[in-house]
């Protein structure tokens, strides 16, 4: 199977193409509306036919606005079985559909989409987002991962069927530095929950019913050129930044992106066996709050720090405590837990 966009008389429209093991097409579907823009950037197989997505104007003014995604489900034959686009509430929203996997025994879908509708700032202002459906196309979750980004991530199912795995590429590394892509993988749950700094975006995504034209257009099959397999194995130095197990990073879930490096506080802090929680002792009266995390970055739970932070049951032996202490001039400082 292929996708893309294939153009007739300026018009752009998505294409589903199916090929036989020989490389001779078996059919050709284009589908979209006259002078609008529409192109398939992911498309996958499912019982009786296929799933196709992408981006599309199809239902704005013109071809020059930002565009929807679309979900298109198809027959066997490639012809239309129901069509749905979906976009954010805001007016100058943009969304580019990339990838699509399956869910389950085709209950549903999850599309990878980078996307301007929620409000972003940045060098490249694009946020992943994983929207799902059910079988019919309908909405039952939308996610943002607020890590940066830029165009076109990629997920796939990772093994054990649980969650998706989504790749692609984010410029939110250093504080102040946000025009340097570099990759990033996310990992999430069957809710789409990954831990990292992400938001519910359901209620801010519409979902419409296009009137989608269907064409059979002309194709010519040709051959010739040529293959030629190279490596860049030696052009790249391999380094990675757990974003997310990283709580100095800026896109931590406690959501601080500064801390004091040198800064001494005065206090004890300790894991007390018999009672399953952090004490503190000895602080003085600035207001302070203490976060727990576990090494993966995930939020465990919170105290003032006049009170002790109950550890969770079943918690990993390695936790973080953050401090966080308001005032004229905010410090937070990191320190390593480990229960006996």
């Amino acid at each position: 199977m292929a996708t893309g966009r294939y153009i007739e008389q300026g018009t752009f429209y998505s294409f589903l193409m199916k090929l036989d093991q020989d490389g001779t097409p078996d059919f050709l579907r284009a589908y979209g509306d006259t002078n609008q823009y529409s192109s398939g950037y992911g498309v996958i197989p499912v019982p009786g036919g296929y799933a196709l997505t992408g981006a599309t104007t199809v239902m704005k003014n013109s071809f020059q606005d930002y565009p929807d995604v679309f979900l298109i489900r198809t027959d066997a034959q490639g012809d239309t079985v129901w069509a749905r686009t979906y976009h954010g509430t805001n007016n100058d929203g943009s969304e580019n559909a990339s990838s699509i996997v399956q869910m389950y025994d085709d209950v549903g879908f999850t599309i990878a989409v980078a996307s301007m509708s929620y409000p972003t700032v940045g060098f490249v202002p694009n946020k992943h987002v994983l929207l799902r459906t059910d079988a019919n196309g309908n909405m039952t979750a939308v996610r943002s991962y607020n890590n940066g980004g830029s165009h076109y991530p990629y997920i796939t199912k990772p093994k054990g069927d649980v969650g998706v795995l989504m790749s692609g590429f984010t410029t939110n590394y250093e504080p102040g530095v946000n025009n340097m892509f570099k990759p990033i993988v996310i990992l999430t749950d069957d809710a789409l929950n990954s831990g990292c700094n992400e938001t519910d975006r359901l209620a801010q995504t519409v979902m419409e019913i296009p009137n989608l034209q269907v064409r059979l257009p002309a194709y010519v099959v040709a051959s010739g050129g040529s293959l030629v397999n190279s490596t860049v194995s030696g052009d790249i130095v391999w380094t990675d930044t757990v974003l997310c197990a990283n709580i100095l990073d800026p896109c931590s879930t406690n959501g601080i992106s500064a801390f004091a490096s040198d800064a001494q506080f005065t206090g004890d802090v300790r894991y007390d066996a018999t009672q399953g929680a952090i004490i503190f002792s000895g602080f003085d009266a600035s207001p302070w709050r203490a976060d727990l995390f576990d090494v993966t970055g995930r939020h465990l739970a919170s105290a003032s720090t006049m009170r002790p932070l109950p550890v969770p049951a079943n918690s990993a032996t390695a936790m973080y405590v953050v401090l966080v202490r308001s005032g004229a001039r905010q410090q937070t400082f990191r320190i390593a837990v480990v229960p006996n």
